[in-house]
């Protein structure tokens, strides 16, 4: 059986700084390198494509996130994220929320979770730098 998951994480830049890193042709080294940071050297072969950003209002905006991973046994050997952008404050101390939604089969499901919180620190950290 398959479940819904959502992880968050949050970074002092912009939307537009945010968007605009996701739009780049680096995007999906930014997503390799972050995995790599996530999971250590000898992690999967993972490869990434990543969507043109789609402003979904004024504050917001969403990537889809595919992947193909040579690993068979403990992750998806391919799949699709959405990730979604939220402006939570603008102006000189600005704060962005990262929101990423994905289904799991239940077996992979806690490790999933925890696999995408790295993930997701290793692309703040990355993004902020």
């Amino acid at each position: 059986m398959h479940r819904s998951m959502l992880v968050t994480g949050q970074l002092d830049l912009s939307l537009e700084e945010v968007l605009g890193t996701l739009a780049a042709p680096s995007a999906a080294e930014l997503l390799r390198s972050s995995l790599a940071d996530a999971v250590g050297v000898g992690g999967p072969a993972v490869v990434f494509s990543v969507s043109e950003p789609e402003r979904i209002a004024a504050n917001s905006g969403r990537v889809k996130v595919r992947w193909r991973s040579d690993d068979r046994q403990s992750a998806p050997p391919d799949g699709e994220v959405s990730v979604y952008v939220f402006a939570l404050r603008s102006g000189s101390e600005p704060l962005t929320e990262l929101a990423v939604t994905m289904n799991v089969d239940d077996v992979r499901a806690t490790r999933a979770a925890a696999t995408m919180h790295r993930v997701l620190d290793a692309v703040a950290e990355r993004l902020e730098r």
